[in-house]
Parts: structure tokens; sequence; C-alpha cells
């Protein structure tokens, strides 16, 4: 079935990251000892969201499955005029309930493709700074500040996307699971290290 074509469920269509590492200049009046020598460093993501499958909570094959879809309305734009994560992502008028123009078949198959939208995109601020103090020869303090999701931005998981359930349709009802940096809260971390 035509249908089936589409992205894969974990296709992520645009990815980028990038790490930097910058020294910074002398801090003004400070000593020398206390001014300089500071290093920041920061990991920047950012990606494209999951894949959105529309349904109609119906059963066209009656195999207990109620994972059919529904049927695309048409000139009707996917995506909503007043689009805003996560409370208004995927346009309800845009599908209708599948139904047989000649009445032959009880619950036809809809024509909506599988992954036809993306979900919320990801972004994600991680930067650390650290100095390290020498002590004596061969032994120095490394002083560290880590922070994770500096914007506390949240990330969104794909909104709702069955048309039974109107009130509910294209709306995120949660984050995205913490996974590699993603989907935390801001979170900051002291560390000394004492190396020699």
């Amino acid at each position: 079935m035509e249908a089936e074509w589409g992205s894969a469920d974990y296709d992520v269509r645009h990815n980028l990251e990038f790490d930097y590492s910058f020294q910074l200049p002398k801090l003004g009046p400070l000593p020398g000892w206390l001014g300089s020598g500071w290093q920041l460093n920061g990991i920047t993501s950012m990606h494209t969201g999951l894949p959105i499958t529309v349904y109609c909570n119906c059963d066209p094959m009656l195999t207990g499955q109620y994972t059919g879809r529904p049927n695309m309305v048409a000139g009707q734009s996917l995506r909503p005029a007043n689009y805003a994560i996560p409370t208004n992502q995927v346009n309800y008028d845009a599908f209708s309930w599948p139904a047989d123009p000649d009445g032959l078949v009880p619950m036809p198959y809809g024509n909506a493709g599988r992954n036809l939208l993306s979900g919320p995109a990801l972004f994600n601020w991680d930067f650390s700074l650290l100095k390290r103090f020498r002590m004596r020869e061969g032994q120095s303090l490394e002083f560290r500040a880590e922070m994770f999701n500096i914007s506390n931005t949240p990330q969104f998981s794909n909104p709702a996307s069955d048309i039974s359930s109107p009130a509910t349709f294209g709306k995120s009802w949660s984050t995205i699971i913490a996974s590699g940096g993603f989907g935390s809260n801001r979170q900051m971390q002291f560390a000394l290290k004492y190396i020699f």
C-alpha cells in the first residue's frame, strides 16, 4: 500500500551538534593566579523531531488493532494557522473519519499516510567552566562548574495524534525521557579534583 511508504519511526531528518572550547583572556584586575587560565567548554545539540502518524482509533482489518488511519481533507494544511508548541501542533480539521462513499465497505482504509509530520524539535545547551590551579611541581587542583540544559528548555514529546480524542489531539502531554543530556531540567554541578 502506498500509505505505508514514509519515514522510519526513528528518522531524525536534521541533526546538528557542535562542541567548542575557548580559553578566556585574563579577567580584569584580578591577580594572575585567579583571573587567568579559565576555560569555557560547551556542547550544543539541535535536531528535528520524530515522525508522527495520525490515527483514527478504528480497526478496518478487524484484527483487534485500533490503529487505522483517517482520511485527509483536501485543501487543509497539516499544521494549524496558530501553530504552538506544546498546545496546538497538528490541524484537527485536516483529517476526517474514514468512510466509503459507496457504502460498500463498513470500515474502509483511510488515505492518510504514515509519519506525515514531525514532532517538536529538540535543543540543548551544556556548558562547563574550569580552571586548574598549580599547587606545587607535578600537583594541581582543578575546579570545574558544569551546567546541563543551561537554558532550561523543555523538550516536548510528540503530540497526541488520535482523531477520536479531539480534546487531546495535537497537544504534547509530556516531555521526552531524559537520555544523553536531552530531556532533563537544568542541572548544575561543581567539582574539585586534585591531580598529582
